[in-house]
């Protein structure tokens, strides 16, 4: 699990977030922030999701066609 690895500012930033939602929504009682913060806390301390900070990686089945173009005048 990626838990203390690879922090990043946008990382940093979803876990504050989230902590700072789930506090606020106890504190108020407003359940439905409670699922946001939830959701940004779990997504920062689970390195899930794509952030700013995301990296694609090519897909890893092989079948990838080369494609042909066709100039048109």
């Amino acid at each position: 699990m990626n838990l203390l690895k690879n922090w990043n500012l946008m990382r940093i930033l979803r876990f504050s977030l989230g902590v700072l939602m789930v506090g606020e929504s106890i504190r108020s009682q407003q359940w439905f922030l409670l699922g946001f913060g939830v959701f940004f806390t779990y997504v920062a301390l689970a390195n899930k999701g794509c952030g700013v900070a995301c990296e694609t990686k090519p897909s890893a089945t092989g079948n990838e066609k080369e494609i042909e173009y066709e100039e048109v005048r």
